[in-house]
């Protein structure tokens, strides 16, 4: 299968999502870069990390066209012609082996439409998944497959559809996609992806959900890409644009170490050190404001960062 990135504004913790694949994934046919905002000067830099690395940009980026970027990332996964597809972001990155080629054929020997591989460190928002049966794999994984999911509220829907972070049969993640009414609001793409589910149900098709025996990716807390900031009207308010652009700047300068603290998140004196000799010490108080509130958001939904 192929693994696609989704990626915009981060180039430095993109290269140690790539850094992390060439560490512990393999099986992987190509590495597609869905670009929708990194210059192509930084993508050159990126493309010597590891072998087999490919760009599409999206139609905003590429053209100006005002576009879904949801659209882009359905079209790209369609269109290569590949039963399942891996689909990560790009301030995500890989702690564990996993083999590709083998994972994709106990998925398919077992009709799988999903592999979720991340739940933010908390087995709390897996436990709607109603484990039947579990394989185990060489590469010391285990999948762990379920066919229904006992949800009591919208966190659970997850175990249906993972967003990202995961495998995911192509078709189910195009459609799921397409029918949502815009990339940003999960709810609404959850929501696509019980209807797909209850489509397939409805016709007799049989097919299971599947998630791996422990977490396999961990995910920044050190910024984000939403213009909100990453949750309106839940997280004390700053420009993340220039908390990127600092970011990208002490990397492309070789000053960021990129795989500082792996496998677990660049540390907070790193990223501040970078912060503060290229924005100053008021602008350092309100990115720790903010990093303490983004925290404190995933963590009132039961995440464990």
């Amino acid at each position: 299968m192929n693994i696609y990135i989704k990626c915009s504004s981060r180039p430095f913790y993109l290269e140690r999502l790539l850094r992390s694949i060439g560490r512990n994934c393999s099986g992987a046919e190509r590495i597609v870069l869905l670009n929708d905002g990194i210059p192509a000067r930084q993508i050159a830099r990126l493309a010597g990390v590891v072998g087999g690395v490919e760009e599409r940009r999206s139609p905003r980026f590429a053209g100006g066209q005002a576009a879904d970027p949801g659209h882009f990332w359905a079209d790209v996964v369609a269109a290569e012609g590949r039963r399942y597809a891996m689909v990560l972001e790009e301030d995500t990155w890989l702690t564990a082996p996993i083999d590709l080629a083998q994972t994709e054929r106990v998925l398919g020997e077992n009709r799988a439409l999903m592999l979720r591989m991340y739940w933010h460190g908390s087995e709390a928002l897996t436990a709607a998944a109603q484990v039947q049966f579990r394989a185990e794999l060489a590469d010391g994984n285990a999948l762990e497959f379920y066919g229904s999911v006992a949800a009591k509220g919208w966190m659970d829907l997850y175990n249906y559809f993972c967003v990202a972070h995961g495998v995911f049969r192509a078709d189910y993640y195009s459609r799921t996609l397409r029918g949502a009414s815009y990339w940003a609001d999960e709810i609404s793409l959850l929501r696509a992806a019980v209807a797909f589910i209850n489509e397939a149900v409805g016709r007799g098709e049989q097919f299971r959900l599947c998630k791996t025996r422990t977490e396999l990716l961990r995910h920044c807390t050190t910024t984000t890409s939403r213009t909100d900031a990453g949750g309106a009207g839940k997280v004390h308010p700053i420009d993340v644009g220039k908390v990127n652009a600092a970011l990208t700047a002490a990397w492309e300068n070789g000053e960021l170490d990129v795989m500082a603290g792996y496998p677990s998140d660049i540390p907070e004196a790193v990223v501040a050190a970078a912060l503060a000799g290229r924005l100053g010490a008021e602008f350092l108080d309100e990115w720790l404001a903010w990093r303490r509130s983004y925290v404190a958001m995933y963590q009132s939904m039961g995440a464990t960062l």
